[in-house]
């Protein structure tokens, strides 16, 4: 039951997050609205789970490289994408990275797929947007 209201409450987030970012645009430079993302998000979970984030100096340098591929420059493109279509084509689109994800994961680091991880990612899909 607890991994049914954590999807729940994922989807809640993400949802209201795609259908945001088209009122976003504009008002500061996309760059701007993707520091204003990743800084209120990491405030808000140090001040909901009340943990520590701590990191040991010699993982810092992966932490970046993670960061700037996983979310900040794919995000920024998102944003860059937005102006062009509607969020929720961007949605679908950028939901596609799961199975990217998977399929270097194999490439590169040999890993099996797992059948529930294709599965699950066939029904990734991101809401319409009113833009």
């Amino acid at each position: 039951m607890q991994v049914a209201i954590l999807y729940a409450v994922v989807v809640l987030i993400w949802g209201t997050t795609w259908a945001a970012i088209p009122y976003q645009l504009g008002v500061v430079p996309e760059e701007v609205s993707v520091a204003y993302r990743f800084a209120l998000g990491s405030l808000a979970y140090a001040a909901l789970t009340g943990r520590r984030v701590s990191i040991p100096l010699r993982h810092y340098g992966m932490v970046v490289v993670t960061g700037a591929l996983m979310f900040s420059i794919n995000y920024l493109f998102v944003y860059y994408g937005t102006n062009y279509v509607t969020s929720g084509l961007v949605a679908v689109l950028f939901s596609s990275m799961v199975v990217s994800n998977a399929l270097f994961e194999r490439l590169f680091f040999k890993r099996q797929l797992e059948r529930r991880l294709m599965l699950a990612s066939t029904f990734c899909s991101g809401p319409r947007s009113p833009r």
